[in-house]
């Protein structure tokens, strides 16, 4: 009897220790390469994890594929404003390299368009969308607060 269902995927996480020395003194290696992200790079890592997330609640479709367009709007409001459009969009396009480099987007074969890795989810977790969305909302307050003191 052969049976046609397939064995089902198991993940495993591993977590590097916050030790950087044994008891003994001896260093320990890392198991992963450490590296610093941007602040844009940062924020978008954010903002896609949470249009994941709004994906996954709205949509039966696994994919969620963003344009060039869409990512360069989403990022906009976050960064600072410049006088030259096309240096902008040319920065986010840096930006957007960046995140194909760390496999957290992947270029589809159609031009301009991104697939948002699911495995963003282990880059940004539940807690640091929480805390992202809280700092927006403190600074969406401030910003108010500060547009009422000028009228």
């Amino acid at each position: 009897m052969t049976s046609s269902s397939t064995a089902p995927r198991v993940h495993a996480y591993v977590r590097q220790q916050d030790l950087d020395f044994r008891d003994d003194g001896v260093s320990v290696p890392r198991l992963v390469t450490r590296h610093r992200l941007s602040f844009a790079v940062s924020v978008m890592l954010v903002l896609l994890r949470g249009r994941l997330a709004d994906s996954d609640a709205s949509s039966a479709d696994p994919r969620l594929v963003l344009t060039r367009d869409d990512l360069v709007e989403m990022v906009r409001g976050f960064l600072p404003p410049r006088s030259n459009e096309a240096q902008l969009v040319d920065q986010i396009d840096a930006h957007i390299k960046k995140l194909v480099d760390l496999k957290a987007l992947r270029q589809t074969q159609q031009t301009g368009a991104y697939e948002v890795r699911r495995h963003i989810k282990a880059l940004v977790d539940a807690q640091a969308l929480n805390d992202f969305n809280d700092l927006l909302a403190t600074y969406r307050d401030a910003a108010s607060a500060t547009a009422k003191d000028d009228t």
